[in-house]
């Protein structure tokens, strides 16, 4: 019989992360939640007076600074959140951080169109100010963005429905992470065994064809036994989506999406024309699936099977941990070193328990160690995970290292790389 979920309380502590180095605890969260409304008010000060280079220099330190506390306190409560997204405390936590964010948003609503609206020779000036040489990139990227920024009001009240817009993200990850339940199925032997959000793709790659088969059925009778509320979610996602692209003179919200990270369109549609002039290797591929496993009919419970018969292969945390380090060694001793430091000071939170977000993470903010969130299950692709997330860490890591505040971030578009190299490197060693 499968191992059932255990309660988060039931797990050893030394697999799950250690926030401390965010907030002491839970406390230490409210009190400085509780200061931020001052903190957040202090910036309306700027209001009008935004029209040359020390004041704005001045103005962009203050709302770095503000904008930092706030991306702690809103790290901690997610992390604390995705714990068991059941927990009334930490739903409670995420919710009003959550909120306060929007009110940031509100208050600092007033300075992009203000600034946006010096004249064109001013604007040129300042961007080339030395008072403001630590945003220059900053300014060039809000003067892109010149012709999709509104007035003073409309950027508040666009900004006041931060919440609303978000609404159809949050009722999707409480319904699939906290509510969402799966019927107990049988396998081959007749077995019970439990199926869950972690384990579902576990058992999807074993060699038990009937266990397979119950396991799918189960868990998508689950979400279509809820098909409508998924697809009304879906629905509002994209209508909030595309208002705020109509509102903000975008020609679709795909164009506004793209637009964020400075991508063109021509990027996008090559990377999807490519996939499909290669979809006959795809094709090729599931027909020898089907050959190898020996099926009549090949279904969606089969792509996982392995294709080489019941290895019975499976990895301790412990060798997962083992494996990363050595498939990394190419990328230098201080990358390792930075492996083990995140290994020894708790940034990962290893084992799924009950009410855990699903799937896995790299998070973390500028003021704290990066932090992974996995739902290790033993199997190749929990290893190639901790590998994947790892990429991501590291690389957030040395860019919180190295770079200000204003810069650490780095966009979707090449956030991937980091991760898929560390996985490339892992298949090697593997090969090896």
């Amino acid at each position: 019989m499968a191992e059932i979920l255990k309660d988060r309380s039931e797990l050893d502590t030394q697999f799950q992360w250690d926030l401390t180095p965010m907030f002491e605890n839970d406390d230490a969260w409210e009190a400085t939640l509780a200061s931020l409304d001052a903190d957040i008010e202090s910036l309306s000060a700027f209001a009008g007076k935004l029209n040359d280079a020390v004041t704005i220099g001045a103005y962009l330190d203050a709302s770095t600074e503000v904008g930092r506390k706030v991306e702690r306190l809103y790290c901690y409560a997610s992390q604390r959140h995705d714990e068991d997204t059941r927990d009334d405390k930490a739903q409670s936590m995420y919710a009003r951080v959550g909120s306060k964010y929007v009110k940031m948003a509100a208050a600092l609503s007033f300075a992009q169109p203000e600034i946006l609206s010096l004249p064109e020779e001013t604007l040129t000036a300042i961007v080339n100010d030395p008072a403001v040489a630590d945003y220059k990139f900053n300014l060039e990227d809000l003067l892109r963005s010149k012709p999709h920024t509104l007035t003073k009001a409309e950027e508040k009240l666009l900004a006041s429905f931060g919440e609303v817009m978000s609404a159809p993200s949050e009722a999707y990850h409480n319904l699939e992470d906290a509510d969402l339940l799966f019927d107990a199925v049988k396998n081959g032997a007749g077995e019970t065994v439990e199926v869950t959000g972690s384990n579902f793709v576990p058992l999807e790659m074993g060699t038990d064809r009937v266990l397979r088969e119950n396991a799918f059925h189960s868990y998508y009778k689950s979400y279509r036994e809820h098909i409508n509320t998924f697809a009304a979610m879906y629905s509002g996602a994209i209508k909030a989506a595309t208002a705020e692209a109509a509102a903000r003179n975008y020609p679709s919200s795909r164009a506004m999406a793209m637009a964020g990270e400075n991508v063109p369109a021509e990027v996008y549609d090559n990377l999807i024309a490519t996939v499909r002039k290669h979809m006959p290797a795809m094709h090729r591929y599931v027909r020898l699936r089907k050959k190898m496993l020996g099926v009549d009919e090949l279904h969606f419970y089969d792509v996982y099977a392995p294709l080489v018969g019941d290895l019975k292969k499976s990895y301790t945390y412990e060798t997962a941990q083992e494996m990363v380090l050595k498939a990394v060694a190419p990328l230098g001793e201080d990358y390792q070193e930075t492996v083990r430091k995140a290994y020894a000071e708790r940034w990962i939170d290893v084992y799924p328990n009950r009410g855990k977000r699903g799937g896995a993470y790299s998070g973390g903010c500028y003021d704290s160690n990066p932090y992974i969130l996995l739902n290790f299950s033993g199997t190749l692709d929990s290893v190639s995970t901790l590998a994947h997330e790892m990429g991501h860490t590291i690389h957030s890591w040395r860019s919180r290292q190295h770079q200000p505040p204003q810069y650490a971030d780095y966009t979707l578009f090449v956030a991937e790389v980091a991760s898929t190299v560390n996985e490339n490197l892992l298949i090697e060693q593997l090969l090896q």
